[in-house]
C-alpha cells in the first residue's frame, strides 16, 4: 500500500469525525437529521480516493436504506478497482497480523469479542479463524465491531 495513502488513511480513521456503519462501504445517516453519513473503515478509503478526484460516488436505493455506490459499481459493499489500483493494493484492504504488536492484536481481539451484536461462542470462533490465518480484510473487522480508531492503528503499522 502506498505510504501516504496509508497515514493519510490511518489518520482519519483515528480522527474521531465518522460514525461507523457495517455492511456497506457508506450510507446515508437518515435517521439523525439528513446531511450526515456513516461510513465503514474502507467508505473512509474511498472517500480519501473521491477527494482526490479518483472514484466518484452515487446514491442507491434499497430495502436496507440509502447508500453509496463507488465508480460503476452496483454494490456499495466493495472497494472499487480504482481505488485499489490508486492506494497499490493488490485486493481488497487487509491486515497482516505478522505486523502488529500484541497490545494491537489484544485490542482487536477484545473489541471482537466483546461486539454486542454478537453471540459470545461465535465471536470466539471468529477470531480463532481470523488469528490462525494471520490477516483480516479491513471490511472484516469492521463489520465484526472493531472500532474504526483501531483499525487506524492497526492500518498505520500493517495494511497490505
Amino acid at each position: 500500500m502506498r505510504e501516504m495513502i496509508r497515514s493519510l488513511w490511518a489518520d482519519e480513521l483515528e480522527s474521531g469525525k465518522y460514525t461507523q456503519v457495517r455492511d456497506v462501504l457508506m450510507r446515508a445517516d437518515e435517521a439523525r437529521g439528513g446531511g450526515r453519513c456513516e461510513v465503514c473503515a474502507d467508505g473512509v478509503l474511498c472517500l480519501l480516493a473521491q477527494q482526490a478526484g479518483v472514484v466518484t460516488y452515487r446514491w442507491g436505493f434499497t430495502e436496507d436504506g440509502t447508500h453509496a455506490l463507488f465508480g460503476d459499481r452496483e454494490e456499495g459493499s466493495l472497494v472499487p478497482e480504482e481505488v485499489q489500483r490508486w492506494a497499490e493494493l493488490d485486493a481488497e484492504p487487509r491486515i497482516d497480523f505478522s505486523q502488529l504488536d500484541e497490545e494491537l492484536l489484544n485490542a482487536l481481539r477484545d473489541e471482537i469479542l466483546a461486539d454486542d451484536e454478537a453471540v459470545p461462542e461465535a465471536s470466539q470462533r471468529l477470531w480463532d479463524a481470523v488469528a490462525t490465518r494471520g490477516w483480516a480484510d479491513t471490511a472484516h473487522l469492521n463489520d465484526l465491531g472493531v472500532s474504526l480508531s483501531t483499525i487506524g492503528r492497526a492500518v498505520r503499522v500493517a495494511a497490505v
